[in-house]
């Protein structure tokens, strides 16, 4: 049950009127069962319509498997994954929600007719997976029929000055790679064959360690620049060898406007997890203070903070030492996020563990360092999108790798290149990857599945079977904090990827 604080915000949130509050039909007070707080995707509900009653009275109902409902004091909130309706229903409604069926008598006797009718409950033998795929497929071509790349992800080379504990980039590459004179003039070759004069496009520089190949960069920049491209760029880098004088270049020459950093907990913790090659005198503190030259420069920084059971502790710490680090103006143009390394783990209670310590630590540090009010949201919630991931669709971002390949994403194995900068994408490919897998028997009833990855070749699906509780715990913080700051939109990036059937109608 919430604290009665949180209950009496929720109240003046959604409306003052919405708590046993009478409504008056023929002159009779009757208690208000049910309120709409969003009205959800209206391209959805025009997809699929409006439900009207069985006329048979015995005809069995069930409640949606799409549906995720959270306890909020006097009554239910439901948010229905697919509409991305949101609604609240007074408690006695909720039976309709436990597993099982019921008549549609019943159902009309206790009022649930629009509960029926927006899709929360339906007959029981509707085949709401159907529903999911058609929409999701007409979302799809809709995107695909743009046509246009909007982001390219290039790595001008694996190589990189440390050799991170968790990395994975030997394993996928073999060995280092470096983008050639060759390879380079293709790929600005590439990206202005598929540019246009009206949509500006974004770049992302990425490793091995980009700096490390920053004379690419330089070139590939300058080539844009003098083509007439309108592009912005970002990067992941591990900041070691920005400087001062460099900070101001990128923006300037890269139109570099964000940069992540990982940190993976405070000095001693680490540079023993980072293992920098000889040569780099106080890792640490040379990556803090090239923070600083970035956020000077006008660039926004993202930490983002590598958890596990071993240095998750220590972690909090770092926060600590951050938010004491950094002025107020410097934090309110910075975001500081943690997320799970979870490959290593075999045991779901182990992770599942990590999970929860890992949200707890992303709620503590926007104490200090909220998100900045310019990086804006990309989309909601309540707004339907198969873009789960930069690789769903793919095609809509392409991944330049050192040798010439394009990839939908840099998790992709070798055999699923979609093509070269010379010959350009395999259409073939393109649809092989796009391809939404038969995901019924495993994840169809998941009430998750219209906001997790669907597509057919990605290669990073979870192995472990608790993996919705990591999703059931993010989506009822981000309610919570939908219905406690004024109704805004809760921002989809929050949520991570889901892909396990689980029974989630459980209050908090």
């Amino acid at each position: 049950m919430l604290p009665d604080k949180l209950i009496s915000t929720c109240r003046s949130a959604l409306s003052p009127d919405l708590f046993h509050s009478p409504f008056f039909v023929g002159g009779q007070a009757l208690e208000l069962k049910y309120r709409l707080l969003h009205p959800g995707d209206q391209i959805v509900s025009l997809l699929i319509g409006k439900q009207n009653m069985p006329e048979n009275p015995t005809e069995l109902l069930r409640a949606s498997c799409f549906v995720f409902f959270l306890f909020v004091g006097d009554g239910y909130v439901l948010f229905h994954t697919l509409t991305r309706k949101l609604v609240w229903i007074a408690p006695a409604l909720i039976r309709f929600f436990l597993p099982g069926t019921y008549s549609r008598e019943e159902a009309g006797m206790a009022g649930a007719d629009e509960l029926y009718d927006n899709f929360f409950i339906v007959r029981d033998d509707t085949d709401e997976y159907s529903y999911y795929r058609e929409i999701r497929s007409i979302y799809l071509e809709k995107k695909l029929a743009k046509g246009q790349i909007g982001q390219y992800i290039v790595l001008p080379l694996t190589a990189c000055n440390a050799r991170c504990v968790y990395c994975y980039e030997e394993a996928v590459t073999g060995r280092p790679l470096v983008m050639t004179d060759e390879i380079q003039d293709k790929l600005i070759s590439f990206i202005r064959d598929h540019s246009s004069d009206s949509r500006p496009i974004s770049i992302q520089w990425f490793g091995g360690e980009p700096l490390c190949g920053s004379s690419r960069i330089d070139k590939v920049c300058k080539a844009l620049i003098s083509a007439g491209i309108s592009f912005s760029s970002s990067m992941i880098t591990n900041g070691s060898l920005f400087t001062e004088s460099l900070s101001e270049k990128a923006v300037k020459d890269w139109k570099l406007e964000e940069v992540q950093i990982t940190l993976d907990g405070t000095k001693a913790e680490y540079e023993k997890r980072k293992r920098y090659l000889p040569g780099l005198p106080d890792p640490f503190g040379t990556v803090i203070r090239n923070i600083h030259y970035l956020l000077a420069a006008g660039i926004r920084v993202t930490i983002r903070l590598n958890a596990d059971l071993q240095n998750i502790g220590d972690l909090f710490a770092c926060v600590d030492f951050l938010a004491g680090e950094f002025n107020e103006e410097e934090r309110g143009r910075t975001k500081v996020y943690a997320h799970e390394l979870f490959s290593s783990y075999s045991d779901p209670d182990d992770l599942d563990f990590l999970l929860e310590r890992v949200q707890e630590l992303n709620m503590y540090s926007t104490c200090f360092f909220p998100m900045a009010s310019d990086k804006g949201e990309k989309k909601d919630i309540f707004t339907f999108d198969p873009n789960i991931c930069m690789a769903d669709p793919a095609g809509i971002t392409v991944v330049a790798a050192p040798d010439g390949r394009l990839f939908a994403c840099e998790h992709m194995p070798e055999d699923l290149s979609l093509g070269t900068l010379d010959k350009g994408i395999d259409k073939n490919k393109l649809r092989e990857i796009n391809e939404a897998r038969d995901g019924k028997s495993h994840c169809g009833n998941c009430p998750f599945l219209p906001i997790c990855s669907d597509f057919n070749r990605c290669p990073a699906r979870l192995p472990w079977p608790n993996c919705s509780k990591k999703m059931e715990r993010e989506m009822k913080l981000l309610m919570k904090g939908y219905m406690t700051q004024g109704q805004k939109p809760f921002p989809t990036s929050c949520l991570h990827i889901s892909r396990e059937r689980t029974l989630l109608h459980a209050p908090i």
